[in-house]
């Protein structure tokens, strides 16, 4: 568990999960870690733009151009869909930020859920929201790796429990080590 992290969980602590404060303060913390993916997909941005480059340069071979092609499919592409990724998660929370109590408590439940879902923060703000139970998940882009690696329903099952166990374990002994 990182410091921004552990300062989050313990902001979040002493707060009422229906306040705008506590809203507040866990959107916060996803605002920051969509800046971070939105980043990463301007500097692929950026590649893609070297790649144009190398499409245009005078190379003596067709080689050089074919090269600058792929790195500006390949950059374009993985860099719009980085770039969105933490875009979308900018404007569900600008929207919900304008929403009820309601529509915000369900803007943190989908952003714990589907994104946050194996991290402390987002098992912490579900346990606060929901009840004491909620546990630890695999993200559900890892679920679907793992179901093309997989041969058969029960191995798929096999694996998907002893992933989460062990997930479980880590994110309830960092929990743990917060209460002390």
């Amino acid at each position: 568990m990182d410091a921004r992290q552990r300062q989050t969980i313990i902001k979040l602590r002493g707060l009422d999960p229906h306040s705008i404060e506590y809203y507040d303060i866990a959107t916060k913390f996803f605002r920051v870690r969509s800046r971070s993916i939105r980043s990463c997909g301007l500097m692929l941005f950026f590649f893609a733009l070297i790649g144009v480059m190398g499409i245009f340069a005078p190379w003596e071979t067709w080689s050089g151009h074919l090269i600058g092609v792929f790195v500006f499919l390949f950059s374009g592409f993985f860099g719009w869909v980085t770039f969105r990724m933490g875009h979308t998660q900018l404007v569900l929370i600008k929207a919900s930020r304008a929403a009820n109590p309601e529509h915000q408590e369900n803007a943190l439940r989908f952003f714990c859920e589907r994104d946050y879902c194996a991290e402390p923060v987002g098992v912490f703000i579900l346990r606060h929201l929901d009840n004491n139970n909620a546990q630890a998940t695999l993200n559900p882009i890892v679920k679907r790796k793992l179901r093309s690696k997989c041969k058969t329903d029960e191995e798929y099952k096999q694996r998907i429990d002893s992933k989460e166990k062990v997930l479980r374990e880590r994110v309830n002994q960092q929990l743990k080590n917060l209460d002390l």
